[in-house]
């Protein structure tokens, strides 16, 4: 049986059409960090991040190839596909946590290393 916690990871991983879209997946005070980067804290403050990292970035694609929940906690081991503004495609491992609350993101994690998507 699908989660509900489950079908919501899945659904962000699938992508969004638009920031608003993309921001709607989130609680308004939100928790996001990738890799060694400082935490972003609620929803205003994600919206000014994910519209920087936007404009570096022509298109991101995940690859599930694992997913576990425990709890209000959703694993998810994936590739993530970067097309950057030069149309190169970069493919990363990640592991992504998320820590969800009254059916959004309350708390996300990404483990990643981010470098070979900016490295010129």
């Amino acid at each position: 049986m699908t989660s509900e916690h489950e079908r919501l990871a899945r659904r962000f991983l699938a992508g969004a059409s638009s920031l608003d879209d993309y921001l709607n997946f989130f609680h308004d005070d939100c928790v996001y960090k990738v890799a060694n980067q400082p935490a972003v804290y609620g929803k205003a403050a994600l919206a000014q991040a994910a519209a920087f990292f936007r404009s570096r970035v022509q298109r991101v694609e995940h690859r599930l190839l694992s997913l576990w929940c425990i709890n209000d906690r959703v694993v998810c081991e994936l590739e993530a596909s970067y097309t950057r503004s030069d149309d190169q495609v970069v493919t990363i491992p990640c592991l992504d946590l998320f820590t969800i609350r009254e059916g959004k993101i309350a708390a996300l994690q990404i483990f990643a290393d981010m470098a070979p998507v900016f490295r010129p």
